[in-house]
């Protein structure tokens, strides 16, 4: 039977994307797709994923973002409405909210029109399932459909993290990845070399996702798990990437000191430029530092290690 999800749409001004978005990242909720016209009128403003219709955006105006998460007919869908409703008024959010009963399928094919294959450098390859691409010595290619869990690889943090992952990674290291979302740098970390993989996130849909584009790389050394990372732990690992929020990365810090190898190193991205000495104070009273920075329109990566 073909799965069924109810798009929830939030329509809510500019201004207060940010306080929708922390709502959500409250409730445990990553995977939300944001409609920002900024993204398309305004040239330095920091790029979220494109894959969106642009004449939804536009005729919205220049003020108003869209916010959208896929509810699953499995989860209730009454009672998550009418928390969000409640956690608004909380904020003193005016937001609007449309919801439309949609099948995985059709979700799928619409959005799919506006993503294709790109490179991340000269290397590395990233091309949706129904695409071609001939690949060239020393490239590495890595196929990918994110479902509904919204993990294409172009967005700034992801991209950072790949750069990074590709700068560090080195033959035969256990690495764990945090919040795998559709499993993107789980499978670069393998195809790098990566003796195993653990792919963990807390959402149900991630989890699906990110094992169907592993079985799609045809990679069985990719093991991925639904929970968090003490939970699911095997051992030190020699490389644990988080791409995920600054504000969840500075809870998930004092864990990482866990699980890292002494001589391992940390990689995160997620982080918005000022948020950068929240992030830096944490790792240095975990006993942490910095080796290295990149950063992207407004987004920062590291790499860290232990003192």
């Amino acid at each position: 039977m073909e799965n069924t999800y109810t798009e929830i749409k939030i329509k809510v001004d500019v201004n207060d994307l940010e306080k929708v978005e922390n709502i959500f990242y409250r409730l445990g909720i990553f995977q939300i797709s944001i409609e920002d016209p900024r993204d398309l009128f305004e040239k330095n403003h920091l790029n979220y994923d494109t894959y969106f219709d642009e004449e939804e955006v536009c005729a919205q105006g220049r003020n108003v973002c869209i916010v959208k998460y896929y509810l699953s007919d499995k989860e209730n869908f009454v009672e998550f409405v009418g928390l969000l409703k409640q956690m608004f008024n909380h904020e003193n959010l005016n937001c609007e909210i449309d919801t439309n009963k949609i099948f995985e399928e059709d979700w799928a094919n619409n959005w799919k029109k506006y993503y294709h294959t790109f490179k991340i450098d000269d290397k590395i390859i990233v091309k949706p399932e129904w695409e071609d691409y001939e690949v060239k010595n020393g490239e590495i290619l890595i196929n990918i459909d994110p479902g509904m869990a919204f993990g294409t690889g172009t967005h700034e943090t992801t991209k950072l993290c790949i750069q990074l992952i590709n700068k560090y990674m080195k033959k035969d290291y256990f690495v764990y990845d945090v919040g795998t979302g559709s499993g993107i740098l789980a499978i670069l970390s393998s195809k790098l070399g990566a003796k195993k993989v653990m792919a963990i996130d807390v959402d149900k849909v991630s989890v699906s996702a990110a094992t169907y584009n592993v079985n799609l790389n045809n990679i069985s050394n990719i093991e991925v798990v639904e929970g968090n990372l003490l939970d699911k732990t095997q051992g030190k690992g020699n490389l644990v990437v988080a791409n995920i929020i600054a504000e969840i990365i500075v809870e998930l810090i004092p864990d990482i000191v866990k699980v890292i190898d002494k001589n391992g190193i940390f990689i995160t991205s997620g982080i918005i430029e000022s948020k950068r000495e929240l992030i830096k104070n944490k790792l240095d009273e975990c006993g942490l530092y910095i080796i290295e920075e990149v950063a992207e329109n407004g987004w920062c990566a590291f790499a860290i290690k232990m003192k």
